[in-house]
């Protein structure tokens, strides 16, 4: 399948277009509110700094992507007006922050994996929650193992806020004293192959009217000999092959100790599991970045900038740098340079890379070797991008965008 992309440089067409090869959170999904305009990009809260994007600080009281508060002491007010006021939002995190009231909510749509909402000893006004009607989630059996969350809570709470959120999270977990339905894959599977059933017919048993000759009975003595010897071959084999198992294994061990022991590079990639967890987000009034973060080369969340002047320079400084990146979308800003960028990792709907009129340096994505996601399938009907550019770049027309569906 070839993807249909906007004017974009050849160089960066071939990189980004790159290699699927299947795969936090889903963060944007139209489907979830469409009765009325919701915000689409995620609302942050760092003792750095916190932001709300201009969409949603206009009387808006609904959001499809996360909230996310980690210690912001200080916030804008226009943030503290939104989890007041907001009636549908997706997924709530909250983390030792000032007193929040969350007293509008009625609906949680969380999509994608982990708990819908978090509270890990946040100052919540005992009111928070009152009017929580419902948590929806793609796949409510998930939860019902016990080993996931659907809602993570550690603390003390005023009032009734715990139990509130219990019995909305009880209900949606009603499903799990029912069977998981049976999907049509299911079904055409166990129509397409029906069980057979065969009967065995037993054959009578024939007694021999003539016993056997001698040269039969010479003939199977010297038979046992043959059938002797091969034995102890294959005894002698078996023992060969013993031996050179043990050997390998034992040269694999010290292969992997030898690899461990291995002189340091000089310039390190950061492995998945050292990357910073929070999304970054850079808005006309400010960035808001997660501590730590810029002493990594990766992150596990998004990164969101639309329209930012960059005064701190801090996500421009990350972008440089990073290796390892989840979903990026650039929208309308100064110049950016891209060019250590190594691997992105999208979870969740949506195009992994979005660029719209995007200021980027020539030599942007130019080290990219993978993106890679839940299910590349999804991508192969051509109703969904894998990466979606716009604007001009001033450069010529690529109109081959890779076969990652052939």
């Amino acid at each position: 399948m070839i993807l249909s992309l906007a004017w974009f440089p050849s160089h960066f067409i071939t990189k980004l277009s790159a290699q699927l090869v299947g795969g936090d959170e889903a963060l944007v999904d139209n489907r979830h509110f469409p009765e009325e305009k919701c915000c689409k990009y995620p609302i942050l809260g760092y003792s750095s700094g916190a932001v709300v994007p201009s969409e949603c600080a206009k009387g808006v009281e609904c959001t499809e992507a996360p909230i996310y508060v980690d210690s912001a002491d200080d916030v804008p007010n226009d943030f503290f007006v939104f989890l007041m006021d907001a009636k549908n939002i997706s997924t709530l995190k909250i983390i030792g922050s000032r007193r929040f009231e969350v007293t509008g909510t009625i609906r949680i749509a969380h999509k994608g994996s982990g708990p819908a909402v978090t509270l890990k000893n946040a100052d919540l006004d005992e009111r928070s929650f009152k009017n929580l009607k419902t948590i929806t989630v793609d796949d409510p059996y998930v939860y019902c193992d016990g080993k996931n969350k659907l809602i993570d809570i550690e603390g003390d709470y005023k009032g009734n806020v715990t139990l509130r959120l219990e019995k909305v999270a009880n209900e949606t977990l009603a499903v799990c004293n029912k069977p998981r339905p049976v999907t049509e894959a299911a079904v055409s599977s166990t129509v397409g192959n029906p069980i057979t059933q065969s009967a065995t017919l037993i054959s009578p048993i024939e007694v021999p009217l003539n016993p056997p000759s001698l040269v039969c009975q010479e003939n199977n003595d010297n038979a046992a000999k043959k059938s002797s010897n091969n034995g102890v071959f294959l005894y002698v084999a078996c023992v060969v092959i013993a031996f050179l198992t043990i050997i390998c294994i034992c040269l694999i061990i010290l292969s992997a100790k030898l690899y461990k022991k291995r002189p340091k590079r000089g310039t390190r990639l950061a492995s998945f599991e050292e990357c910073c967890k929070y999304p970054m987000l850079g808005y006309l009034s400010g960035e808001a970045l997660p501590l730590g973060c810029l002493e990594i080369y990766c992150t596990k969340a998004p990164i969101y900038v639309d329209s930012n002047n960059l005064t701190s320079g801090k996500i421009d400084y990350f972008l440089r740098i990073a290796r390892n990146i989840s979903t990026l979308t650039i929208i309308g800003n100064e110049h950016f340079y891209v060019s250590s960028l190594i691997r992105i990792v999208h979870k969740g709907p949506g195009p992994a890379v979005t660029l719209k009129h995007a200021d980027l340096d020539i030599d942007s994505f130019k080290n990219l070797k993978k993106i890679t996601v839940d299910d590349p399938y999804v991508y192969c009907d051509g109703k969904n991008k894998l990466i979606d550019i716009e604007g001009d770049y001033n450069k010529n027309y690529d109109r081959s965008a890779g076969k990652s569906c052939e």
